[in-house]
């Protein structure tokens, strides 16, 4: 009965996947573990610590006691290491502006990113319980225009925080479902002449921004709202292995408003985060030399994309030294990712390497990160 009850809602699902429902709105809040990351965004069947608050919140039924303080995360693009030179000489004021404007054409075009997180700020799990608070502040820059180069600046952050339980499903026999929400916000920086979240200047306005001197109209506005996730997790047997399948929809009823001050005047704001729907599938595996290993994917049916494989995401890990070492390796918006894992006894790191696209197909405006995680174990 139990796996009648699973097959009914698995099938009812993948009708949806046959196409996925596009629904326009906003970017999505920007919280993601580093595991997820390194796995290729997966992680709806298998989250079952502090981030399933906002990935599914059914992955709680399965959580251990765990405490967390700070995790540090660091993401720079690999554009910005690569060009990191080009921009030190940018900066040197001692230099002439010709030769600065000369280096900054150099470059031309450019798109980089640089993402700091809390991610969490502080979490407490149990079985079947969860609360805790993250955040994550993103900063773009693209430098265009060779002859007369202009640069675009954006930034945000993303802060959230939630509170979940997680239970038997009502008549689904063997099936969990967890209910996550709470208080949510989006602090963007906008131009208070344009009321643009958008900066664009010249090659001159750049430097003296660089500089300190700058005239740019930059302010800081904050929407705030609450938002709710529910999602769904039961056992699954498939030929090559056991493991779970989750179903989640996050972002239900978000919507976040504020005020912004625009040329001395109050304006409203808000910003619409987008409904998403995602299937996932962990399964417990091996293979001849790899041995024992996580397989997992996941598939937005419900999401504000339209493109296949940007809906798509797959993963593997592979434990190492009984758990202390993890491997992963994945598949993102059509890219490969990878990361690892370590559990130093009191003391944790991580890393991983993805790569985004934010164009409208794949190779557009594909922008890699490399990201850095430090934390403490308790």
């Amino acid at each position: 009965m139990q796996n009648y009850y699973t097959k009914v809602i698995l099938g009812a699902v993948l009708l949806g996947c046959m196409g996925s429902v596009a629904m326009a709105a906003d970017t999505n809040l920007h919280f993601s573990s580093i595991r997820q990351q390194g796995m290729g965004g997966a992680g709806v069947a298998f989250t079952f610590d502090e981030h399933a608050l906002y990935k599914n919140p059914a992955g709680l039924s399965r959580a251990g006691v765990d405490f967390n303080l700070p995790r540090l995360r660091l993401e720079v693009s690999s554009s910005f290491v690569d060009k990191v030179d080009v921009f030190q000489d940018v900066a040197k004021s001692g230099a002439s502006k010709a030769e600065r404007i000369l280096k900054l054409k150099s470059i031309t075009p450019f798109q980089g990113a640089f993402d700091f997180a809390l991610s969490p700020f502080i979490s407490f799990v149990r079985p079947g319980f969860g609360v805790g608070i993250f955040s994550q502040s993103n900063t773009l820059i693209q430098v265009n225009n060779p002859v007369q180069p202009e640069v675009v600046l954006e930034s945000n952050t993303d802060i959230g925080g939630l509170v979940g339980v997680a239970m038997d499903a009502p008549f689904i026999p063997g099936v969990k479902m967890g209910i996550s929400g709470g208080l949510l916000g989006r602090s963007v920086a906008y131009d208070s002449k344009t009321n643009k979240n958008v900066f664009v200047l010249d090659a001159n306005d750049f430097l003296k921004m660089v500089d300190g001197g700058s005239s740019v109209s930059a302010n800081l506005s904050t929407a705030t709202g609450f938002g709710v996730n529910v999602g769904f997790l039961g056992d699954i047997s498939t030929p090559v292995g056991a493991g779970t399948w989750g179903l989640a929809f996050n972002n239900i009823g978000a919507t976040l408003k504020g005020t912004r001050e625009v040329l001395g005047v109050d304006k409203a704001f808000e910003v619409s985060l987008p409904f998403t729907g995602t299937i996932g599938l962990g399964i417990n595996t091996s293979a001849p030399i790899v041995g024992d290993f996580l397989l997992a994917t996941d598939y937005r049916f419900i999401s504000d994309e339209t493109n296949f494989f940007k809906n798509l995401s797959i993963g593997v890990e592979k434990p190492l030294m009984g758990g202390m070492l993890m491997l992963r390796g994945g598949v993102k918006d059509g890219y490969i990712t990878g990361g690892f894992g370590a559990n130093l006894w009191f003391f944790q790191v991580h890393y991983a390497v993805y790569t985004e696209e934010s164009g409208r197909y794949l190779g557009q405006e594909a922008n890699t990160l490399q990201v850095l995680e430090l934390g403490f174990l308790f």
